[in-house]
């Protein structure tokens, strides 16, 4: 049976480089070439003709061939095939398909094996496999896979384009790839022809207003398809301003529709009722059943306005919510601590609730003088409000900064304020690649299935997040999955803690969960954050923030903000990760920081420089995800956290976020390699004097990771106090007691772990002898604290011999064991209460701990036999 590759109808070179790189991969495929393809194409392969296998052969021709698999390049949208698509009719076939479009509702419903990647060009990823699978290309494949590549990519200059692309075309360069080629089939000029119909669509051209938006459509009509339709629609955007152009050629034959926007609108949603493919930028469709070009046009502005109000969400997607503001009263010494702790450099200014101007850092640090600086803001206050509405456009935007020469613009609606936004929120929204609320353009849009939620987190886990979102999605307010979550299913890890984010008000979105799962609520107003119990797990609710600490190691101020801004001041970028809970992309992962690149080379990578500084118990932190994830730290933040030691900032026994995160370090099952990675930063922990540990050290503690934890004699303690008495090792008594107390324990513990050593030592002494009686250790083994008992037990596992070990287990199992006889049987054999009734029992306890008596009725025994 054969294998067929079948491209798109009116084949750029992106497909048909994409089928000859196909041809490669699948030997003995048979590339059939589409019925039409583009004129610059045709031109290129009558040039190169015999150079390629491309066949030509008509559909009826080919759907009498027995064929088992189709291969499909660069499209997965059936009526993009025209004549061709009754081939995927034929029974038992095994379809395939290589494509950089994302899939829309006129996609194919069933696919055996995709490809799917969302890049500049199939042929990047063609390109990637043939690398991948070692198959060599000719400069003559070469050149037409870097056609592809560059057509498609605009030169490597659409927004579309990404970093594989560009590694494939230096690959293909490398291979022979002829840029003189290129550049001469990839700059198309117009033929006579081509001029006039660009001519034609100038002069029929109309910008409409659809719900707020300016589009423009040009109509033309045709008795045959001049080719380059491509080009004239891209020199026509080039002319028209507007937010999306559409071009509608009509032909006898066919109506070609082709679409190309700015960020607000997704023009391959647009088209994809019409059979229509492509990107959010440009898309193209081509109808053959009668359809004609104004009901196109009708369709298209119907659909747009059916979709407006989730399109028309620039401002509110890039903008922080509830922004700082300064009252006109406060000193100008306070507003521009403000300024710094928050990272502005304007701020809101409001008197009675109303915003009354803006102050700017710059003419607050004008402010040098001590009598200025506790002057009120009002004396530095700029009255002129830059003010947006929140349906304000992206060239609005950038007029506004313009216009009132200002970095701060305030979303305003009706004299109150809804967010701000910053030149920075522009150029971060410019420079993505996604729609708006991706926020971060990536190499290629990961999604989190369903499935992989409900495996890794639990049966209805997908469906309790689904539901929060559409709650969010109700109330305006969109959800988020953030942080460690995120990141753990994305490893394949079962997640621990469900990290919820919206950038509105949170405490409306917790409280309407709550009620959906019949359940409470609990608030913590200080951090905006709620707790929700939904089905035996926590979910905790928190408003989009920024934090900013008033010193080293203090805990944190929070403002309001954006959720881009919220990911920023997390601690690593493999915890910037967010996954959108909203049903209309839900799973789709935002990256603000480029975290999934780290994921993918095991790197935790600080998200910003002075992270450390702010909070350096962040350094603990690392060394936990380091060693947990089996992870390397990131140069720069290995030295960055070396350079926080050095300054003295993690001081554990003062800190208590800092001593808490060392608790947890050194109780978790990975505390030795903790511990080394600590040592390995240079170990700068105020309060404690560390010492990189020895390797004699290294194995006691690599013992208590297994080791034993009885309770005895009321004396039991928190796993992390064995590990850290090894880890001081030789201090003074008296500065052990210290640090215990620091570290939270009481009195009685602290104190009974001051001679640490000494007692364990005489007790491995002890039961190293192996002769003596289990009585004997009991007794020495009274009154002794579990992390001391704890150590022991770990030094007698480190032997060669298990006597020693073997005894303590004895001991202790004994020590376990119900007294065999009570005061009250001594009591009724006639013995008066008094001194003798509990040294009798004594005896009894010592000679049962010795095997001498195994019985109630033995010890009864003895005791008659004590008396007479």
């Amino acid at each position: 049976m054969k294998t067929v590759i079948l491209g798109h109808a009116g084949a750029d070179f992106d497909c048909v480089a994409s089928m000859a790189g196909l041809s490669r991969l699948y030997a003995g495929a048979v590339p059939v070439l589409p019925g039409s393809l583009e004129p610059n194409v045709e031109e290129f392969l009558r040039l190169y003709e015999g150079r390629f296998r491309f066949v030509r052969m008509p559909a009826p021709t080919l759907l009498k061939e027995d064929i088992g698999t189709v291969v499909l390049a660069d499209t997965i949208v059936a009526a993009r095939l025209g004549e061709y698509k009754e081939v995927l009719s034929l029974p038992g076939i095994r379809l395939v398909a290589y494509d950089h479009h994302e899939p829309n509702s006129a996609s194919l419903a069933h696919i055996d094996e995709g490809h799917i990647r969302k890049c500049g060009a199939t042929a990047s990823l063609v390109t990637a496999v043939l690398r991948e699978q070692l198959i060599p290309v000719n400069p003559d494949e070469a050149t037409l896979l870097a056609l592809g590549i560059y057509e498609d990519t605009g030169s490597l200059l659409f927004p579309e384009t990404t970093a594989f692309d560009v590694e494939q075309a230096a690959y293909l360069l490398k291979a022979g790839a002829s840029l003189s080629m290129v550049a001469r089939y990839v700059t198309t000029y117009l033929v006579p022809e081509q001029q006039t119909a660009l001519e034609t669509a100038l002069n029929n051209a109309q910008v409409r207003t659809v719900a707020g938006a300016q589009i423009a459509f040009a109509i033309v009509h045709a008795e045959r398809n001049v080719g380059n339709l491509s080009v004239i629609v891209h020199r026509l955007a080039q002319i028209i301003k507007a937010e999306a152009l559409f071009l509608i050629y009509q032909t006898p034959q066919a109506l070609y529709v082709l679409g190309r926007s700015d960020r607000l609108l997704n023009v391959a949603e647009l088209l994809a009722p019409l059979g229509g493919a492509g990107r959010i930028h440009a898309a193209a469709s081509i109808l053959r059943d009668g359809t004609s070009a104004e009901t196109a046009q009708e369709h298209i502005v119907s659909a747009i306005a059916a979709r407006h109000t989730q399109w028309h969400q620039v401002v509110r997607d890039i903008m922080t919510p509830h922004p700082a503001t300064v009252s006109q009263n406060r000193s100008a010494e306070q507003a521009l601590q403000t300024m710094v702790n928050l990272g502005f450099s304007v701020l809101p200014v409001e008197r009675d609730g109303r915003i009354v101007g803006v102050v700017s850092k710059k003419a607050l640090e004008k402010t040098s003088l001590t009598r200025l600086q506790q002057k009120p803001v009002h004396y530095f206050l700029n009255t002129r409000i830059a003010a947006v509405p929140l349906t304000a456009t992206v060239e609005e935007l950038i007029q506004a900064f313009g216009t009132y020469n200002t970095g701060l613009l305030l979303v305003m609606e009706q004299d109150q304020l809804l967010g701000v936004v910053s030149r920075s929120d522009i150029l971060r929204y410019l420079n993505s690649t996604a729609h708006p609320q991706n926020i971060v353009g990536t190499a290629s849009v990961r999604v989190i299935a369903r499935s992989d939620l409900d495996r890794l987190g639990g049966n209805d886990t997908a469906a309790t997040l689904a539901r929060i979102g559409q709650i969010g999605d109700a109330e305006e307010n969109r959800a988020y999955l953030v942080g460690g979550s995120v990141r753990d299913v994305l490893l394949g890890r079962h997640p621990n803690d469900f990290d919820i984010v919206t950038e509105k008000d949170v405490s409306g979105i917790a409280a309407a969960v709550a009620k959906s799962f019949d359940t409470n609520v609990i608030s913590y107003g200080r951090f905006m954050t709620h707790k929700v119990r939904i089905r035996e797990r926590e979910y905790d609710f928190a408003a989009a923030r920024l934090e900013y600490y008033d010193f080293p190691g203090s805990l944190p101020t929070v403002a309001p903000a954006s959720l881009m801004k919220d990911l920023l001041r997390r601690d690593f970028t493999v915890n910037t990760l967010a996954m959108s809970l909203s049903e209309s992309d839900f799973g789709t992962i935002v990256d603000a920081t480029g975290g999934l690149k780290d994921l993918e080379a095991g790197t935790i990578r600080m998200t910003y420089s002075d992270s450390f500084i702010e909070d350096p118990a962040r350094i603990l932190r690392a060394v936990a995800a380091q060693t947990r994830l089996g992870f390397t730290l990131e140069d720069g933040t290995h030295e960055k956290a070396r350079d926080a030691l050095e300054l003295g900032l993690l001081n554990v026994r003062r800190n208590k976020r800092a001593q808490e995160e060392f608790k947890e370090l050194l109780l978790g099952g990975r505390s030795v390699a903790c511990i080394k990675a600590l040592c390995f930063l240079g170990c700068g922990l105020i309060g404690l004097p560390l010492i990189p540990p020895r390797a004699a050290k290294v194995r006691l503690l690599s013992a208590l990771e297994q080791g034993l934890q009885p309770s005895l004699n009321g004396l039991d303690a928190p796993r992390w106090v064995a590990p850290l008495l090894v880890w001081l090792g030789d201090i003074p008594s008296g500065e052990l007691q210290e640090v215990l107390k620091d570290f939270g324990l009481g009195d009685r513990l602290a104190s009974a772990c001051r001679s640490w050593q000494r007692k364990e030592r005489a007790l491995r002494r002890l039961l190293e002898q192996g002769a003596c009686k289990v009585s004997t250790a009991a007794e020495e083994l009274r009154g002794i604290p579990l992390p001391v008992l704890s150590i022991l037990e770990a030094h007698l596992a480190g032997l060669e011999t298990t006597g020693p070990r073997d005894l303590l287990m004895t001991v202790l199992s004994r020590m376990d064991e119900p007294l065999l006889a009570s005061g009250e049987d001594i009591v009724n054999l006639g013995i008066p209460e008094g001194r003798q009734v509990g040294l009798l029992l004594d005896q009894v306890r010592r000679l049962q701990l010795d095997g001498m008596i195994g019985s109630r009725e033995e010890a009864v025994a003895y005791l008659c036999a004590s008396k007479g």
